[in-house]
């Protein structure tokens, strides 16, 4: 009789009887060990899962306990994720400190047109690399990663004099120390510009790294769509933009999300360059910014009173809600493409990452 012949235990004794019939059995051994193995392994996997899943959500979970607290509940020992006294007056003084209604838009408008020229740049450089064989490109593609290991702070003085003391096309592309303090297009293009032009030239927010995911991408396409399209008369110029371009949509989708949420995150260039983005707002935050929106407003002075400290404790309370606020929308814009980014980072991986 087979296992699968046999009746169900009723009984424990009965399931005890079978397992030490089957450890009389060479094959039932087997059976059993593979069995009990696979279903050890998969309580750990669940274990290990649940664990990172604990890693990755507890930040987040955190923020947004902080971030409906009261000020008194900072200093009682007894609230630690669910908050005594429920109150959104650090959402209102976040997106004060944040100044959002300018900042965010000119972080958009920075993020979404750097991504433009950095999947631009970067798939012409990618293409070159791979396909264009010219003296001495191999050493030119290991100045490009070697570029990575380059820190900013050594190239901060540097970019700062040469955008602040040079002319594009009679344009005076930044003031340092200047911020926009509203929302203008031109003035935004102006102070954005030296982001832009770097981006237009290959040396954006880590655009190394996009050139070598272009550049693995392009190394794997075979060559004979680039042959055929020669034998039809195309130059190489519409080579790359009717037949290599279009199928690296994997490539470019992987590209633009890392460049869109790496640039809207970046306060290191924005403030180099004087552009007020959201991201720079939040570095920013200190005890005499929040204490200067809570005396500007009305409403946080009834609040809060006229005798107002502002301790590390709360500069933390506040800060913790304003990098909630930054979230938001890069969680909202996650949703709509989830199944463009799985793709596209699987698409990227099977060819050559």
């Amino acid at each position: 009789m087979t296992i699968n012949e046999r009746p169900e235990p009723r009984t424990i004794k009965e399931a005890i009887a079978y397992f030490k019939e089957d450890m009389q059995n060479p094959i039932r051994r087997k059976i059993r060990l593979t069995g009990l193995l696979s279903t050890i392994a998969s309580i750990f996997r669940a274990f290990l899962l649940l664990g990172l899943c604990f890693i990755i959500l507890m930040p987040f979970l955190q923020k947004i306990s902080y971030s409906f607290r009261y000020v008194t509940d900072t200093d009682n020992p007894l609230v630690i994720w669910i908050p005594e006294t429920w109150s959104v007056v650090n959402y209102k003084i976040g997106l004060e400190c944040l100044q959002f209604s300018t900042s965010f838009w000119v972080s958009l408008t920075l993020s979404a047109v750097t991504t433009v020229l950095q999947v631009l740049s970067t798939a012409i450089a990618g293409y070159a690399f791979a396909r264009l064989k010219f003296k001495g490109s191999t050493i030119f593609f290991y100045i490009v990663l070697f570029a990575l290991v380059v820190p900013d702070e050594a190239l901060k003085g540097t970019r700062s004099l040469f955008f602040s003391n040079n002319r594009f096309f009679w344009i005076n592309l930044i003031k340092l120390s200047t911020y926009t303090s509203s929302f203008v297009p031109w003035q935004i293009i102006r102070n954005c510009a030296a982001v832009f032009i770097m981006s237009a030239f290959g040396q954006g927010l880590r655009s190394s790294i996009f050139i070598y995911l272009f550049r693995q991408f392009f190394r794997n396409v075979p060559i004979e769509l680039e042959e055929s399209a020669q034998v039809d008369g195309a130059t190489v110029t519409q080579t790359f933009w009717r037949v290599m371009f279009p199928n690296a949509r994997g490539t470019i989708i992987t590209v633009a999300l890392f460049s869109f949420v790496w640039q809207y995150n970046d306060s290191y260039y924005a403030s180099i360059y004087g552009i007020n983005t959201i991201a720079t707002r939040l570095a920013n935050i200190s005890s005499s910014s929040i204490k200067l929106v809570v005396q500007l407003y009305e409403e946080f002075r009834l609040i809060f009173g006229s005798e107002l400290i502002v301790d590390e404790r709360m500069v933390g309370l506040i800060g913790n809600t304003c990098a909630l606020i930054m979230m938001v929308p890069l969680l909202i814009g996650y949703f709509f493409v989830q199944r463009l980014f799985v793709e596209s980072i699987e698409r990227t991986g099977l060819t050559g990452m």
